[in-house]
């Protein structure tokens, strides 16, 4: 691989996950039971090690695209008066 030279861990601990996504170690742990941030397990103790490019990844399909368009913009509720009788 051309990464391998890299001085930047490839398997992040949770706690460099979170700090790479700016959240925190619940938010990481949250992403990994719903299944949407997926993890390796490493021995018995060390726990969960999440890849950098799986975070990436979850990053880029979660990015919002901006539109250009004008901002719609909605009527304000009006409810109902029970009082007032309209013919």
């Amino acid at each position: 691989m051309a990464d391998d030279n890299r001085s930047e861990p490839r398997l992040l601990s949770i706690s460099e996950a979170a700090s790479y996504l700016g959240c925190g170690q619940a938010n990481v742990y949250g992403l990994i039971r719903s299944g949407e941030l997926p993890y390796v397990r490493v021995g018995r103790r060390k726990g969960y090690r999440i890849d950098r490019e799986d975070i990436d990844r979850f990053i880029s399909d979660r990015k919002q695209q901006v539109r250009n368009a004008a901002p719609q913009v909605r009527p304000a509720l009006r409810f109902a008066l029970k009082h007032i009788r309209r013919s």
